[in-house]
């Protein structure tokens, strides 16, 4: 297992085969961030829909799509 610190104080730990595991940041108030990468690329999913169906005004427009 191995440990890369970016230059922004993102930690992320790999296993063996060069797979991310965990990614640690320093960014939010209180204490930092553990989460996996799995859950990381959920919320980033999410963020990528929401996105595309609220904040543009879409909403109904993609409701139509989908139907």
């Amino acid at each position: 297992m191995r440990t890369v610190k970016l230059n922004t104080g993102v930690v992320i730990n790999f296993d063996d085969k060069d797979n991310m595991l965990k990614v640690t940041s320093p960014y939010v108030k209180g204490k930092p961030i553990k989460m996996s990468i799995l859950q990381y690329m959920r919320l980033k999913i999410k963020a990528i829909i929401d996105c595309s169906t609220d904040l543009c005004g879409n909403r109904g427009q993609m409701e139509k799509l989908n139907n």
